[in-house]
């Protein structure tokens, strides 16, 4: 009997050994590969390299001097990694680069080729890893009491929006449809003229009530939003006939750059109807290019549009100091 127990018992302690190679095996491979001919410009450089790539780990705000494996690039905040492969010489120091963005692929198709393959003229062989979700964190949004001159003593809440747009890691991402989102507790379905009613989940219950989720009422959310307007956001293109869902690049050229951008948005505190506090964030629409699908055959290749979010910034409105601006407001 003693002998049957270690032997099961064994069985299990190997069984969960397997497993967890194959959990691992999973994780490892988070990546497609395929080796293309990829085409290079004069200067025998790939078009989609940066030169002036600058790699930050996510994980650590560590600044990297180049990119030696793929894992940097993931680590980075880039979804695609180049490697260069020259079957006429074994490299002892591999290189690659990080991009947003595959290489472009005429016909939506490619030809997988074989490593036996010879040198063609202006074209390098390389290898696309498609690593996913990888982006990095926006910005935080920012909040200050302010009184502005010539109006009421009561301050306003002004919320800054950075201007992560401009940032060249995001620009390349061509982000667009920026939403600023505030989200604040209301005693009542008339207090939210302008968003949403939702009702509070746990998490949501413990920040309305400090800490503790109270039960008492009948809890109430508000969520409304606002359009953020980008410079150069892609959802004012003009398309071309033809094209099937790319905007016209000429867009960036022909005197469009002249949007007044706004950073700060600023609200009366009536809007939040004598609540103590709110909840801002914004999401923000992004686009990669070229991305790797996987599929049976021919490598074929994808736009791919993700969107992102914010972290929340949890803003104290304290009405028993700044005052609530709603001494005016009827119920209806």
């Amino acid at each position: 009997m003693m002998k049957l127990t270690l032997m099961f018992l064994f069985l299990v302690f190997v069984a969960i050994i397997l497993y967890a190679n194959e959990i691992e095996g999973k994780k490892a491979k988070n990546f497609e590969c395929v080796d293309l001919i990829c085409e290079t410009n004069d200067f025998g450089k790939l078009d989609i390299f940066d030169d002036d790539l600058k790699l930050i780990d996510i994980s650590n705000g560590k600044v990297l001097e180049k990119c030696s494996k793929c894992n940097d690039c993931t680590n980075s905040g880039y979804s695609t990694c180049m490697l260069h492969i020259d079957v006429r010489k074994i490299t002892k120091n591999v290189t690659c680069n990080c991009v947003h963005n595959g290489p472009l692929i005429p016909n939506n198709g490619a030809r997988s080729v074989p490593n036996t393959e010879g040198g063609i003229e202006n074209t390098q062989k390389c290898k696309l890893l498609d690593l996913r979700r990888s982006l990095r964190k926006l910005p935080v949004p920012k909040a200050t009491n302010t009184v502005v001159e010539g109006s009421s003593s009561i301050p306003s809440v002004l919320v800054t929006v950075e201007q992560f747009w401009n940032d060249k890691y995001w620009q390349k991402l061509k982000p667009y449809d920026l939403h600023l989102f505030y989200v604040f507790p209301v005693t009542q379905k008339d207090f939210c003229e302008h968003g949403d009613i939702i009702i509070p989940n746990t998490e949501d219950l413990i920040w309305m009530n400090q800490g503790k989720v109270s039960t008492s009422g009948m809890p109430m959310l508000c969520k409304s939003h606002l359009k953020i307007q980008m410079e150069d956001d892609p959802e004012d293109l003009v398309y071309e006939e033809g094209m099937t869902d790319t905007p016209n690049a000429n867009y960036y050229h022909e005197g469009n750059l002249d949007l007044i951008i706004p950073q700060e948005v600023q609200f009366e505190r009536n809007v939040f109807a004598g609540a103590e506090r709110v909840r801002f964030y914004y999401e923000v629409t992004v686009v990669r290019e070229n991305q790797l699908k996987t599929v049976a055959g021919r490598p074929k290749f994808e736009q791919r549009r993700t969107l992102v979010k914010s972290d929340v910034l949890d803003y104290e409105l304290h009405p028993e100091i700044h005052g609530t601006g709603m001494e005016n407001f009827k119920t209806k």
